[in-house]
């Protein structure tokens, strides 16, 4: 699933038939129901703090190094954290 469409079902912006059809995928799929949890758990820490929490900003750094070594392979070496 693209990040693109995950993010426009995230923000609501999808037609009802496509956001059933996400909702399904995100209910069989493990990478992308995770990912899709990270977006939202980024979503919410900026919301509720006003600026990132830290344990968040790791893990949209270590999913961003997965989405650049081919997509959400758990094996995959995890990122060097932000800054080190």
């Amino acid at each position: 699933m693209s990040t693109t469409l995950l993010q426009s079902y995230l923000d609501r912006e999808t037609d009802a038939a496509t956001a059933r059809h996400v909702g399904a995928h995100l209910d069989e799929c493990h990478h992308c129901d995770r990912d899709a949890r990270t977006f939202q758990q980024l979503r919410s820490s900026l919301t509720r703090h006003g600026g990132p929490d830290e344990a968040a900003v790791g893990r949209l750094h270590d999913f961003a190094h997965s989405l650049l070594r081919g997509g959400g392979d758990e094996s995959a070496e995890k990122a060097p954290e932000p800054g080190a």
